[in-house]
């Protein structure tokens, strides 16, 4: 299985070489590769992420730093493969966690320190620090850095009346633009 025409920052660990397929892709520092994980051309991986096993992200993803990568999570490009449709481009902002098995249509966004839940079918852009689960994914609610979910999701309250997070005391306004 090959390794063609890649640029791999020098601390990226690939914990099985032989058995990955790597095309064209660039793959940012301290990014972590496990086993049957294929990565198509021009695809972008930034730095400090985990991409699990058998993970498939074909061209026209762009995923950026300190995103976790459930093992068997597939990316897809197209809806239309056989009619000739372009690829549409996905791209995973900054410190988000997809669960294992999740599937991200194409051309979609998924926001900052997002979480998607495991076996998850997103079929639409996921706005920042939003979780999301099923088939299709539909939001839980959204979620402080301390893992305090906003109240509003939890039946009281609303996003304009709450003003700081319960437990940690961070502004929620900051919830949304870390």
């Amino acid at each position: 299985m090959p390794i063609v025409n890649c640029d791999i920052h020098s601390s990226v660990k690939i914990w099985h070489p032989g058995i990955v397929n790597l095309y064209g892709c660039k793959i940012g520092a301290n990014t972590k590769i496990g086993s049957f994980v294929e990565i198509g051309n021009d695809v972008i991986i930034g730095k400090n992420c985990m991409i699990e096993s058998h993970v498939f992200i074909p061209e026209g993803i762009i995923i950026a730093d300190n995103i976790f990568v459930g093992p068997r999570t597939v990316f897809t490009n197209t809806l239309h493969p056989m009619r000739g449709e372009k690829y549409r481009v996905t791209t995973v902002y900054e410190d988000v966690v997809i669960g294992a098995g999740a599937t991200i249509l194409p051309g979609l966004e998924i926001g900052h320190d997002a979480i998607i839940g495991a076996g998850a079918v997103v079929t639409r852009s996921v706005e920042a620090g939003v979780t999301v689960v099923g088939n299709p994914a539909r939001p839980l609610g959204k979620f402080c850095k301390c893992d305090q979910p906003h109240p509003c999701t939890i039946g009281i309250g609303d996003f304009n009346q709450k003003v700081r997070c319960d437990t940690c005391d961070l502004p929620i306004k900051d919830w949304m633009s870390r």
